[in-house]
């Protein structure tokens, strides 16, 4: 199976049980991740 980049970085989150609230509190927007995730953004390495 091939993952994308935003589908292994989701994978990854949630095997280490990072949550949501958690990337918002290091500085990336609720809609920001979310739109990184279904692909409506690019994702910046500074965000990676």
């Amino acid at each position: 199976m091939t993952q994308t980049l935003a589908e292994r970085i989701n994978e990854i989150r949630c095997n280490k049980q990072v949550s949501v609230q958690t990337i918002m509190v290091n500085g990336i927007s609720k809609s920001k991740y979310f739109a990184y995730m279904r692909g409506k953004r690019d994702l910046p390495i500074h965000d990676l």
